[in-house]
């Protein structure tokens, strides 16, 4: 017996635009039937268009009522993924509850009332966003150790194979609270990992340095190189993988650091008043420690031991050498704040982001306004007028202060002259 035909009709659904056309061909003289038959619809519903035609009519000049939907949706979606994003890049933990809550609060705020934040809408936006919520240990993503060990046992041989020592490099960025000094460790260790009201006070400086220390690049500052085979660390990994985050860098804030409480010191010896620490002597500093008092010794220690070993360079170097850092007693500390020691001054940066994460309101304010993406609010510095930093009384260092504005006002320095001037200032300053 041979199966009935399937005589059910199909369900049409008209668009805004093809029921205005409807009324327009049936304004123009056309029968209903007509009409039926080039639309593919029943009669019933070409005659309910034409007497519902001012409602239609309404509809085409305010446009299609889905498209303020896609609006809102958009700007959602953007606030959102912002939201993720940010979190995310700065290791802080997410859930599916956070997340549904944090939309409905940002739909809420832009006018977007009928979002109900639903466990479907949450699965097809992790769909979209490529997300996968995988849970954080501690403060912090966990390092996954069989990873790491992998990378240096069978990736990173590769890489370096066929390099010399001088020519493979390493960058990393890090931030440093500038003007803090021992008095306000405590106000600001509350402020270390994602800013504050003092977020301001912090600068952010790139560091680069080739695996033997031979070359340092001065600090924010990258060359031009052509022919770069670049790589990037495993997620998570850069605590164990990462060179400059195995010491070089805490090496470099160690010798600024020092350089900050002997200028505090002398100041006191000398009975001047104190003064201020601007962002240009917090560049000073740090460049004249990253060129002069960064070994390439410490440097070398450091690529090793994160693995990185050429096969056919001849490599003398010792991870667990234990380099001899300057330091200030306690004694000597208690003058600036009572019961904070030196290594503690040291560290109060050390989980401090390298930019300040966006509020709600910075998100909305993006989502809403683009073209106030590129407009950042620029904090006022104070001027500086470029005076001689006054280290002593002596000749040689007023001379040696009023020089350090040279290079800095002077273009096109090759790089290796700041290395040199550096060292010449750390002899003159130690001989006299």
């Amino acid at each position: 017996m041979s199966p009935r035909p399937d005589t059910r009709r199909k369900l049409t659904v008209l668009t805004v635009h093809e029921r205005m056309k409807i009324i327009e061909k049936h304004a123009a003289g056309w029968k209903i039937g007509a009409i039926s038959e080039t639309y593919g619809v029943p009669q019933s519903t070409v005659s309910t268009v034409v007497k519902n035609k001012e409602k239609w009519i309404a509809m085409q000049d305010k446009g299609n009522l889905r498209k303020p939907r896609a609006v809102s949706n958009e700007r959602l979606e953007k606030a959102m993924k912002l939201f993720v994003q940010q979190a995310r890049e700065n290791n802080l933990p997410l859930s599916g509850i956070l997340i549904r809550e944090k939309a409905k609060d940002f739909a809420c705020q832009l006018g977007f009332t009928e979002f109900k934040g639903s466990a479907g809408w949450l699965s097809k936006f992790a769909k979209r966003q490529n997300l996968a919520f995988k849970k954080l240990c501690g403060e912090s993503a966990s390092v996954d150790t069989n990873m790491c060990d992998d990378f240096k046992q069978k990736t990173l041989p590769d890489l370096v194979r066929g390099y010399d020592p001088k020519d493979i490099y390493n960058a990393d960025e890090t931030a440093s609270f500038y003007k803090c000094l021992p008095d306000k460790i405590y106000t600001m260790q509350s402020e270390a990992c994602h800013g504050g009201k003092y977020s301001k006070q912090r600068i952010t400086v790139l560091c680069a340095t080739n695996m033997d220390g031979s070359d340092k690049f001065p600090l924010l500052v990258i060359d031009k190189l052509i022919n770069i085979n670049l790589q990037f660390f495993p997620p998570n990994a850069t605590a164990v993988l990462q060179p400059l985050d195995l010491g070089i860098i805490k090496n470099l804030k160690h010798y600024y650091r020092y350089s900050l409480v002997k200028r505090r010191l002398d100041e006191m010896e000398q009975k001047k008043d104190f003064s201020d620490i601007t962002v240009l002597d917090a560049i000073k500093y740090m460049s004249r420690n990253w060129a002069a008092d960064v070994k390439p010794s410490t440097i070398a220690n450091c690529f090793a031991k994160a693995g990185f070993v050429c096969p056919d360079a001849d490599q003398q170097w010792n991870e667990d050498i234990q380099e001899d850092l300057p330091t200030i007693t306690d004694d000597m500390m208690a003058h600036l704040s009572e019961g904070v020691s030196f290594s503690a001054y040291c560290n109060i940066d050390d989980d401090l982001t390298t930019a300040e994460l966006m509020s709600d309101d910075d998100i909305l304010e993006f989502v809403t306004e683009p073209k106030s993406v590129n407009g950042e609010d620029v904090e006022d510095t104070e001027d500086d007028p470029h005076q001689p930093l006054e280290v002593t009384s002596s000749m040689v260092r007023n001379t040696l202060g009023a020089m350090n504005n040279i290079p800095a006002a002077t273009e096109n320095v090759p790089a290796e002259m700041f290395g040199i001037y550096y060292a010449l200032e750390q002899f003159l300053q130690q001989k006299y």
